[in-house]
């Protein structure tokens, strides 16, 4: 900005600020004391009002409040059901597994125990012979096994 401008512009600053003091001054309708104690007492009216319509709000709202308590509680008390019906099934499927395995644990010491014997007793001797096992006859299927072809090269010949 050119010195000038700058001059002509703090000047129109400074004038305007004082018009606008004269006019405040002029058309005031109070003094500021007054004024602002007449505020005061307006505010802490508007204070009351509002801590009326909060107390008002809050007595209505406040059987709704007792109602979603309420709900919650019953939820809660079927969450609680659930729960205690998951967990006795686990209880029982555990007791059930436990007591599957404790049963192929004592088959397993049995079989333990007659290796144990079996070996202690030394080899089988002539006299005692071992008779096998019956086997049981296989069932044809349908599928049969295809002779595989052997790549060049490879096999007797090479």
């Amino acid at each position: 900005m050119s010195d000038n401008n700058f001059g002509a512009m703090l000047s129109g600053m400074i004038l305007g600020g004082l018009a606008g003091y004269a006019f405040g001054i002029l058309y005031a309708p109070k003094e500021g004391e007054v004024l602002r104690d007449e505020l005061k007492e307006k505010y802490k009216e508007k204070g009351k009002l509002a801590e009326e319509a909060i107390k008002e709000f809050l007595v209505k709202e406040e059987g709704e409040l007792e109602r979603i308590k309420d709900r919650v509680k019953e939820i809660i008390s079927e969450w609680e059901g659930e729960f205690d019906s998951a967990k006795d099934k686990v209880k029982d499927e555990y007791s059930s597994q436990k007591e599957r395995l404790l049963n192929e644990l004592e088959k397993l010491e049995f079989a333990f125990e007659t290796g144990k014997k079996a070996y202690s007793a030394g080899p089988v001797t002539e006299e005692e012979p071992v008779k096998p096992k019956a086997r049981t006859p296989r069932t044809k299927t349908t599928s049969r096994r295809r002779p595989t072809k052997k790549a060049p090269g490879t096999g007797d010949n090479a």
